[in-house]
């Protein structure tokens, strides 16, 4: 869902932030972007929606409560997620533990979902018709912009993606022998087609979500929808999409156990050091 996703960013915003832009992007100034997260969602939600003023002051009090409540009741469960994750990695992962992690970011996603929906389908139920026409709009440019990528030519795709996936592994483990990273590339498996999927999946779930703000609902009946759908995914989609699914995680969980099996001990070390040190930036911002 992950057009979806940036619509109503707001709803898991701090979720993402924090184990995606902080963590995947392995940014330094974890305390900066936490702070100033707020200003970047309501600038991205602005551009989708044109807020008037006195809903960007609504939106502001919404993030407000939202991140005090995060700081105070999230940041310490997600510590003690990266120390268990710590520990774990030390001897090297199992399935199980990798399906635990899966579980606890799930069940993270649920309590954010139930601490902001009513603010969030509040505001989303006061969209103007023409706030709605633009996000379509939005959406649409996106989409088209995305598309672009998976229109390369082969040499210009499979680059594009080895400097992405090279990246990550380089902030991730350290620096790979070019024997091991051609291991991990093949454990991988760049597929456009599977990409080209997801992506028409997006599209999919963008314009469900369209409809769903011109039915004008009340909040009451968005949020039990958008909740539905954040938490229960697979009630939008097709049996063959569900089955197209059910594959691209049992694939995700080959290449995890693959890598755990390939890094060397020093690249573990890596990893685990790299966790501790975002588990020590949480606990300055918690107790700040």
């Amino acid at each position: 869902m992950y057009k979806y996703k940036k619509t109503a960013r707001f709803t898991y915003s701090i979720v993402v932030g924090l184990v995606v832009m902080f963590l995947l992007t392995g940014c330094s100034q974890v305390r900066l972007g936490y702070k100033f997260a707020d200003w970047i969602i309501i600038y991205e939600i602005d551009e989708l929606f044109d807020l008037t003023a006195i809903q960007e002051e609504q939106l502001e009090d919404v993030l407000d409560r939202f991140h005090a409540w995060h700081k105070t009741e999230e940041l310490p469960r997600l510590m003690k997620l990266l120390e268990q994750a710590e520990k774990k990695l030390t001897d090297g992962v199992s399935k199980q533990e990798i399906e635990w992690i899966h579980g606890e970011f799930d069940n993270m996603k649920a309590r954010i979902v139930e601490e902001v929906k009513v603010d969030v389908s509040m505001l989303l139920a006061n969209l103007s018709n023409e706030q709605i026409d633009r996000l379509e709009k939005q959406l649409q440019k996106h989409d088209e912009e995305h598309l672009q990528e998976y229109q390369l030519p082969d040499d210009e795709w499979e680059q594009s993606q080895l400097e992405k996936f090279t990246d990550q592994v380089e902030k991730w483990l350290g620096e790979p022998d070019p024997q091991q990273i051609n291991k991990l590339i093949a454990l991988y498996g760049f597929d456009r087609e599977e990409q080209i999927r997801h992506h028409k999946q997006a599209v999919f779930h963008s314009k469900a979500f369209i409809e769903l703000l011109r039915q004008d609902l009340v909040a009451d009946e968005i949020a039990s929808t958008l909740s539905s759908w954040i938490l229960n995914p697979e009630s939008l989609l097709s049996p063959d999409t569900r089955e197209f699914e059910k594959q691209q995680h049992r694939k995700r969980m080959h290449f995890y156990l693959g890598v755990d099996r390939l890094i060397t001990q020093i690249q573990r070390e890596h990893l685990i050091n790299k966790l501790r040190f975002y588990r020590n930036e949480f606990e300055i911002i918690h107790n700040s």
